[in-house]
């Protein structure tokens, strides 16, 4: 029985001795530890949400007023609007609509909107009607 372990542990040991230069060497090699997955990922990312309603449509230029001021986005070939679930043209939509989605930067920096719903905008829910009374 000992000499059963002591053979275990003697094969264990000389494993973690050749795997532990490996890595070394692979460090040496690349100047770094491999990077994990997730730290391999840009951290920029390329679309992002916006929301507002609509002021102005002069052709695929959309003027949307927020509380701050006004946003300018444009509607691409490539985009992809919706009204209650239906695909819409970017003819239909109108001032007064209230559009959120998601939009990313074209090359001269303009925000294009990927995909878009157009419709009223939600009310806001008052969270003093959510607190039980005491």
């Amino acid at each position: 029985m000992k000499t059963t372990l002591a053979r275990i542990l003697a094969t264990a040991t000389s494993a973690f001795l050749l795997v532990a230069p490996m890595n070394a060497a692979e460090k040496a090699v690349t100047g770094s530890s491999p990077a994990p997955a997730q730290e391999s990922r840009s951290t920029q990312r390329s679309t992002y949400p916006f929301r507002g309603e609509v002021e102005s449509v002069d052709g695929s230029q959309v003027l949307l007023s927020k509380k701050d001021g006004t946003r300018k986005v444009e509607i691409g070939s490539e985009t992809l609007l919706e009204r209650d679930g239906k695909a819409i043209s970017s003819t239909e939509v109108k001032p007064g609509d209230y559009l959120r989605g998601l939009v990313r930067k074209n090359e001269g920096g303009a925000e294009v909107v990927v995909k878009a719903s157009a419709g009223t905008k939600p009310e806001k829910k008052s969270s003093k009607s959510n607190r039980k009374a005491s």
